[in-house]
């Protein structure tokens, strides 16, 4: 198997070493066993006299670095060559290294890449598992945050408190608050929504709402009440002497509720606007209907011609119903306030 290994040569005759390696391998035709054989040096700028030079220096002085299929016969023969001490390793066991791993020998000693001059240390993928980035230093002499332009994962990330999984963002201590802000004027956004990051309005009953410009803002409310609810809703109504269903709510929830009805008979061309007080006692509703006006009033008629309203209990529910009395259709829209029981 060929291997990468590490030769311990004298200092300053690593390059004869190498020279010596190849030579004594040719003589016994093992040359074929050698794949490439190294003293890595780098480059570096002297000032002598004001004069500066460039010079050649050697990364790792005293070590030859070679890939080889390493059988016993060309282990002694390496180690016995002139300047050679031996192999890194333990005694007739030399001690291969991996072709994409570089690490320290020394107990909890640092691994230290530097370039040189205004050069920079280039690493084109990095994949971090279990260490830290933050709080090391970058740079300068105290530590800084780092710094990631794009970070990719697998199935899940995890950091600093929080899980980021397909598409959902969770916390991981229990019961724990997940709070997402801005930096100073700052802004969330969601879905191209802009959150607000202080309240607009201050006091009770304040609501969120969509300023129609891609914001939510807050604002204070008189429609927030504790004992009632404000809704709205719309109906058609056949023509027809069948008593129809229009609203409903819970006997359970509330007790009564006050209509405000607005009925619309196109084909007649007749409008209509009433108001009705609906309650229950458990068992039966009752409804009644005043305050009526219509376009049609100066004709002889009045606005209860047209529908009449009943109010009955069924499922839990009461439902307020009417009854069309000619053969057009009747388009029902209300507002309704319902009290709490």
């Amino acid at each position: 198997m060929i291997n990468w290994y590490i030769v311990q040569a004298y200092s300053g005759f690593e390059k004869k070493v190498v020279e010596s390696i190849k030579e004594e391998l040719k003589k016994h035709k093992l040359l074929e066993n050698l794949q490439e054989i190294m003293v890595p040096t780098h480059q570096v700028t002297e000032v002598k006299k004001g004069k500066r030079t460039k010079k050649e220096k050697k990364f790792f002085p005293g070590y030859v670095l070679i890939k080889i299929e390493l059988t016993k016969e060309i282990y002694h023969m390496i180690k016995n060559l002139q300047k050679v001490s031996g192999f890194l390793g333990s005694a007739d066991k030399p001690t291969p290294i991996s072709d994409n791993e570089i690490k320290t020998n020394t107990s909890n000693a640092n691994l230290k890449f530097s370039a040189n001059g205004t050069g920079s240390v280039e690493i084109a993928k990095a994949d971090i598992n279990g260490g830290a980035i933050d709080d090391t230093t970058i740079g300068g002499t105290t530590p800084s945050l780092g710094t990631f332009t794009t970070a990719t994962t697998g199935t899940q990330a995890v950091i600093d408190g929080i899980t980021i999984k397909d598409n959902k963002v969770f916390a991981n201590a229990s019961n724990s608050v997940l709070e997402m802000s801005g930096n100073g004027s700052g802004n969330v956004f969601f879905n191209g929504i802009r959150f607000p990051n202080s309240e607009d309005a201050v006091g009770p009953n304040q609501v969120f709402k969509t300023n129609g410009s891609g914001q939510i803002v807050t604002e204070t409310t008189p429609m927030l009440f504790s004992n009632t609810t404000l809704d709205d809703g719309t109906a058609t109504l056949t023509g027809n002497s069948v008593a129809q269903t229009f609203d409903s709510f819970s006997t359970s929830t509330y007790r009564s509720a006050k209509y405000t009805i607005q009925i619309s008979d196109a084909t007649a061309n007749r409008f209509s606007v009433v108001e009705a007080n609906v309650t229950h006692d458990g068992t039966n509703a009752y409804i009644s209907t005043y305050g009526g006006a219509d376009n049609g009033a100066n004709d002889g008629s009045s606005v209860y011609d047209t529908l009449d309203f009943t109010a009955i209990i069924s499922s839990g529910n009461v439902r307020v119903r009417g009854k069309v009395n000619n053969t057009n259709s009747q388009v029902i829209k209300f507002v309704r306030r319902a009290i709490k029981v």
